[in-house]
Formats: structure tokens, sequence, C-alpha cells
């Protein structure tokens, strides 16, 4: 059974000085998606599973496209039939294009929530 846990409420604002995004992952019918990667803020580091929403979604491509290019990610994400009329999207940068997707002092707009099992 997957927990899903707030890390922060409504009205804070969750600022990190690092998050280094190692993948992504969202099927086609769901309403918002998975980034696998770690978060640093005063000395502190996590490895951990958040979920954000697709307006989330583009924020984080727009600083994919500037660091590998749109072409490099398009060409790196995979398309998995899981069922009928349902797909799974994944894009791993650390493996695919060599390095993780990492922001400093990058603010997420709404609360996130980290899958804990």
């Amino acid at each position: 059974m997957t927990i899903v846990k707030p890390l922060f409420t409504r009205g804070k604002k969750s600022v990190f000085e690092q998050i280094s995004i190692h993948s992504l992952c969202y099927e086609n019918n769901d309403d918002g998606l998975v980034l696998n990667c770690t978060i640093r803020k005063k000395s502190n580091e996590w490895q951990t599973e958040i979920c954000i929403s697709f307006s989330e979604l583009n924020r984080l491509l727009a600083f994919a496209y500037e660091k590998f290019g749109s072409d490099a990610v398009a060409e790196n994400m995979s398309w998995h039939v899981i069922a009928e009329g349902n797909t799974l999207c994944e894009v791993d940068f650390k493996t695919a294009l060599g390095e993780s997707l990492t922001l400093d002092n990058f603010q997420f707009e709404a609360p996130y929530y980290q899958l804990c099992a």
C-alpha cells in the first residue's frame, strides 16, 4: 500500500537549496506525475519520489530543454503501453542524458507530496 504524505501544507513555500531530478514518470490518464529526485536543504539530503502537477512539469521541461536541448529530451522520452488506452511516459535524465536535471533554489508553486511505502 502506498501512502501519500504531504510534506508542505497550502500557504507554505517549498524552496530547496538544490533539487536533482533523476527521472520522471506519468500515465496518460493521471492528473499528476512522479519525480525520482534528490532534495538538498540546510545540509540535509533526501532521496525521494514526489508527486507534482502538469503545470510544474512544464516548468521543469523548460529547464531541461535549456540544459539538454529540446531534441535530446524529446528523443529520450520512452512510451510504454501498459493497458489498452493507457500509456506510461518516462524520462530518465540520469541514464539517457548522462546526468540529472539539477536546479538551485527551485520553488514548487504548489505543495508537493512524498510517496511512502
